[in-house]
């Protein structure tokens, strides 16, 4: 009936009253409704029973798709689909590839400089083969993929998000079509949450770098969260593949020779002063005040050839006893030309003026915070500053920055 209707009707024209009636007589027949529920067996889009169980409103004249129904349309990938997005001020360039057999050739070798790969797999397709080949399962043939991407020469350093899809179906079918159709061993039960970890389990297990990390997210088409996850996770990527380490050096003049052509390559320069120095000298030379010695070396470092693009985390260190001492020792102890007042806030913020004046590129970023030793806040602001480095490095060298 379905197929008479169509037969007789226009490709250009609109859903008729006559399809929607012969389609949904044809989706409440016994037959069909039994023939749906062994659709493992055959090839079966997994939206199908999405859109015919909502006949009735597709059927509509004033219809119009809403955002379920279009997260659960599917276009097969073929090629490379470049899309570019932006998520919370960070610019995403997304490389969409075919997961067939014979859409890989043309991609593999392509992304050996990526920050991630997303790797998606049908958690709802272990009991199905592929469309290419009857006699493969598809999950198995997922985990020869992600085995082969995962451990490639191209991507040795290459952090993987893996999204296990389709978790609402897949909790749907585990009650009635065992796991060992795909996975013969398992023995746990056929309950989602056992289940669904042992095929976690089984891809994590393939990655054999103990360097690359894989961050698994279980989720489903409708899921507006992946956004979220994915920004933390290439967030979380880039960040750990820039930071190495915390190197502490002295500061005192007999020890820089030893540190600073060594540092070319660092994120950041953690750059520490004293404020409650200002009216000191140095031990080692009783007629240079510390606070102008540390303003010179900061000139130094900040415009050295070494540290051309390196940016800055400058610590005003000491605030609680700066704010004690500026009541009776005068700021212009250090700096004769200041006319500011005596208290806190301007003194400070004079101060904090002098260093970022020294400052002579306008790529390199300062960022400077006022502190005291029992702030425990200040590895946060370390973390934010270094984060907001990496980034910004990371987008300059793409050419979004």
């Amino acid at each position: 009936m379905v197929f008479d209707v169509i037969s007789r009707m226009e490709d250009t024209e609109p859903f008729s009253e006559e399809l929607l009636s012969a389609m949904k007589r044809l989706w409440v027949d016994t037959g069909v409704q039994e023939c749906y529920g062994r659709s493992n067996e055959y090839q079966l889009n997994d939206s199908a029973k999405y859109f015919l169980d909502k006949l009735d409103k597709l059927g509509e004249k004033d219809y119009q798709p809403t955002q379920q129904d279009i997260l659960r349309t599917r276009v097969k990938t073929t090629g490379i689909v470049e899309v570019h997005f932006s998520f919370k001020n960070l610019n995403f360039k997304l490389f969409d590839v075919g997961g067939q057999r014979s859409e890989r050739k043309k991609w593999i070798h392509c992304f050996e400089d990526v920050t991630a790969i997303i790797f998606c797999v049908a958690m709802s397709e272990y009991d199905q083969v592929l469309h290419e080949d009857e006699t493969t399962n598809r999950m198995q043939e997922s985990l020869k993929l992600f085995d082969s991407i995962c451990n490639n020469k191209w991507f040795t350093e290459t952090s993987i998000i893996l999204f296990l899809n389709k978790k609402d179906l897949f909790e749907d079918k585990i009650t009635k079509s065992p796991l060992t159709i795909c996975f013969p061993e398992y023995s746990g039960a056929q309950d989602f949450g056992e289940a669904a970890a042992y095929i976690q389990a089984q891809f994590e297990a393939k990655n054999k770098s103990t360097s690359k990390e894989i961050y698994c997210h279980m989720t489903c088409a409708t899921d507006t969260g992946n956004i979220e996850f994915v920004f933390d996770a290439v967030t979380d990527v880039i960040i750990a593949n820039n930071l190495r380490g915390l190197f502490d050096v002295g500061g005192q003049r007999s020890e820089r020779k030893k540190w600073i052509h060594c540092f070319e390559d660092v994120t950041a320069i953690i750059f520490c002063v004293a404020m409650s120095e200002y009216d000191q000298v140095l031990h080692e030379d009783e007629t240079t005040n510390r606070m102008q010695e540390s303003l010179k070396l900061f000139d130094s470092i900040c415009n050295n050839k070494w540290f051309g693009d390196t940016a800055i985390i400058l610590f005003l260190n000491k605030k609680d006893l700066f704010e004690e001492k500026i009541k009776r020792s005068p700021l212009t102890i250090c700096f004769s030309e200041y006319t500011g007042s005596m208290e806190y806030s301007e003194a400070s913020a004079y101060i904090q003026a002098q260093f970022e004046a020294k400052n002579k590129s306008t790529n390199k970023e300062i960022y400077c915070h006022l502190t005291c030793a029992t702030d425990t806040t200040n590895i946060q602001f370390v973390f934010d500053a270094v984060t907001d480095v990496i980034i910004a490095n990371n987008l300059r060298v793409c050419g979004l920055y």
